[in-house]
């Protein structure tokens, strides 16, 4: 749900591909494993590791920035979600979402529950 979090998303994500994590984007807590593999997230795991360079952090970072600054209407429309499921303690930023869909009153229990 990155793409819709009000926070500067490249910010969160250099965080977590660097492994210094915000905590509070729990979500991401595989991203560095998806695009990275696993074997170079765990370098105890292979005689043939190969550490995470800075470069490649920055090329992934500006990959996706590509990608958020190319969303759209459209794009919106062709990726529908049902529903955004938020932590009820969390202080999520909706402007993104909001942005690109309308979401009902929640349902709150230990998350809120948004049809979207």
């Amino acid at each position: 749900m990155l793409p819709h979090s009000g926070r500067k998303a490249e910010e969160v994500l250099r965080q977590w591909l660097n492994g210094t994590p915000d905590r509070s984007h729990y979500e991401l807590s595989s991203v560095r494993t998806v695009i990275f593999v696993y074997e170079r997230t765990s370098p105890a795991l292979t005689s043939q590791s190969k550490l995470i360079q800075q470069d490649e952090i920055e090329r992934e970072v500006q990959a996706y920035q590509a990608y958020l600054d190319s969303f759209s209407h459209e794009e919106a429309v062709k990726r529908r979600i049902a529903y955004a499921v938020i932590s009820a303690e969390s202080n999520f930023d909706f402007t993104n979402l909001d942005r690109w869909y309308e979401r009902d009153a929640g349902v709150r229990v230990e998350f809120i529950l948004f049809i979207v």
